[in-house]
């Protein structure tokens, strides 16, 4: 995939996508794990890269590598076991008058809708980068994908498009499979434009703020053929601790907190940013443990100065609130840094009739911050109306029956209704790659509440679904012809019939 810039405009090669399509699910598959492996043969360069980059640590960026080959591996596995296209045959009925309808054969998959534009997030260049989920997905579904570079880890995404584009090569694929696209000026918005309204961009995917997301989800709809955008946006990741929970377990719960905020510098969709919890015999305990957390953490380098900017905006405005600063990380490093990146992790308090009354304590600071909601009484938490969330956690003790019987009150509440994520005994951040994961939510968290951007489902977004009705078996798809050529699991009049398993893996 290329795109240049020339006096007509934009232009995005399309032959690659047909190509790209028309690879059988085998060879498909081939070309992901051969990208995981020359990903793989490439660690230590990867990692070293987005450590200048970005000022994250070799050791936040281990896991974080390991999941973006890991996903490509996981989606040439599903390319092979087949059931991801739901397929469906449906005979005529023998008894036609049994049909709701006309006794049609009808028979239906998923394709893949064409070329897909993605950017990349900031905060996970590995994961969520030119190499991560969007990637591996749209690859697997058969479309061909450009990506917008970051402008927070431009060397890292470079080298990291070099790498797929040689092991594509190398397994026979035109080299514009997937393209890349330059765009090192935070400022310069002209490539996202251009993207998004290109002819040949049938889908966008998209990680990173409310405005950014929305504004590329408003340029979709206004082109003369609207395409979908799926958009991951912003999330304070609410955490409600129930009382038994509380004095169970004060400090460990605190510890446990912290760690999830201040980990990658709180730069993390899933951070938990507010914290619920009613005044008892140890609250003070878990606020004391929170603040000693806080103090002792080490003010660090943001992504970029851009970000660090919005956060001290971001601070400024809570401060504005009259929220109280109960303690702040180490500010030694400001004084001799000149890069205007480093800042200091924050802890707010806010009681709760202050929280409910502001709605800017109720908006995300991406960034190493939290505030903590004190309440007079558990039953406050039913007056917390919540705007979607990625995440919403609750803190229980198992063990204690009164707190059982809270928590399946909230379990059917709207405040867990409010979230694509409902945790337990958790934290938020930390995102299993598998079958079970929804990575999404309302409004604002997401603009496709109904999709995940992690997991095996990922991979139907940037498809649609294709009825062929009363076609010859010569001219069908071979996942939908008689017999199961390939030996997937689909429904079969009605019927689910399971696949063959790998032997089927090869078409």
């Amino acid at each position: 995939m290329t795109l240049s810039n020339d006096d007509a405009g934009l232009e995005v090669g399309a032959s690659a996508f047909e190509y790209w399509r028309d690879f059988s699910r085998g060879d498909r598959a081939a070309a992901l794990e051969a990208i995981a492996a020359a990903l793989d043969a490439r660690r230590e360069q990867i990692i070293q890269t987005a450590c200048e980059e970005t000022a994250l640590t070799a050791e936040e960026f281990a896991p974080e590598f390991l999941r973006m080959v890991s996903t490509f591996r996981m989606f040439a596995g599903i390319l092979r076991e087949g059931s991801w296209v739901r397929a469906a045959v449906d005979r005529p009925r023998r008894e036609p008058e049994g049909a709701i309808g006309p006794n049609h054969d009808a028979r239906r998959m998923l394709v893949p809708l064409g070329v897909a534009a993605v950017f990349g997030a900031s905060n996970f260049p590995l994961s969520y980068g030119v190499c991560g989920g969007d990637t591996a997905s749209a690859l697997a579904a058969g479309c061909s994908v450009v990506v917008k570079e970051h402008p927070a880890h431009p060397k890292t995404g470079r080298l990291l498009s070099g790498i797929v584009v040689g092991a594509l090569s190398q397994c026979g694929c035109p080299e514009n499979v997937m393209g890349y696209v330059r765009n090192e000026d935070p400022t310069d918005l002209s490539v996202a434009r251009a993207l998004v309204t290109h002819p040949r961009v049938k889908a966008v995917g998209f990680t990173g703020s409310i405005k950014a997301g929305m504004a590329l989800h408003d340029l979709a709809r206004s082109r003369p053929d609207p395409i979908p955008v799926f958009a991951e946006m912003g999330s304070t990741n609410p955490v409600f601790v129930l009382p038994g929970a509380m004095e169970r377990d004060a400090v460990g719960i605190a510890d446990r907190i912290a760690d999830a905020v201040l980990v990658r510098n709180g730069q993390q969709c899933t951070k938990p940013g507010l914290v619920f919890f009613e005044g008892s015999q140890r609250s003070p305990e878990f606020m004391r443990r929170l603040q000693e957390r806080f103090a002792a953490a080490r003010s660090r380098r943001m992504l970029a100065p851009w970000i660090t900017d919005a956060f001290l905006n971001r601070s400024d405005e809570i401060a504005q609130t009259g929220a109280s600063l109960e303690a702040s990380s180490d500010a030694s490093p400001l004084a001799s840094d000149d890069s205007r990146r480093f800042c200091q992790a924050r802890l707010w308090s806010v009681d709760f009739d202050q929280w409910l009354s502001n709605p800017s304590l109720q908006e995300e600071a991406f960034g190493p911050s939290t505030i903590w909601v004190l309440m007079d009484t558990w039953k406050d938490h039913e007056r917390v109306k919540l705007h979607g969330h990625l995440t919403v956690t609750l803190l229980v003790d198992e063990k204690n029956p009164a707190d059982l019987a809270r928590a399946r009150d909230f379990m059917v509440s709207d405040l867990a209704m409010a979230a694509g994520r409902v945790i337990v005994n958790g934290v938020p951040t930390g995102v299993r790659v598998a079958h079970g994961m929804v990575h999404s939510g309302p409004y604002p968290a997401c603009n496709r509440p109904d999709t995940t951007a992690v997991g095996p489902f990922a991979i139907e977004r940037w498809c649609r679904p294709v009825c062929f009705q009363n076609a010859p078996q010569e001219l069908l798809p071979e996942e939908l012809r008689d017999g199961n050529p390939l030996g997937i699991g689909r429904f079969e009049d009605g019927v689910w019939v399971a696949g063959r398993g790998p032997q089927g893996s090869g078409g």
